[in-house]
């Protein structure tokens, strides 16, 4: 976790330390991530001076953030005017880069997005 820290901490320093660049620094760690780790909340609360719970407030306060671990991809869903798509012969529809793919129902990709 200390390379971890020590990330978190270059992340800090890039932007000087500045509490007014706290949603940068957070998107910053999170797109390191993939989520936003406590050690990594309590870090930034130390070297800002910020309450944990200020940070934590902004943190779910905004749906960009998570605060839970999330997978390597995020498939996000098919939708139709009534709601998402559903396992057809075992298949489902994703959107990414605006195509549409393919993805079998234990999240592996069968049909790369190659579609309008």
């Amino acid at each position: 976790m200390t390379q971890k820290l020590s990330k978190i901490d270059r992340i800090i320093d890039k932007y000087r330390a500045d509490k007014g660049a706290l949603i940068q620094m957070l998107l910053e760690i999170q797109r390191e991530n993939r989520w936003l780790p406590p050690k990594a909340l309590a870090r930034m609360s130390q070297r800002l001076g910020i309450p944990i719970n200020q940070i934590y407030h902004i943190a779910t306060f905004y749906k960009a953030f998570t605060l839970k671990p999330r997978g390597e991809h995020l498939i996000r869903p098919y939708i139709f005017d009534n709601g998402p798509d559903y396992f057809s012969e075992g298949l489902a529809r994703f959107i990414k880069k605006d195509k549409t793919g393919f993805f079998d129902i234990h999240g592996k990709v069968v049909i790369e997005p190659a579609y309008d």
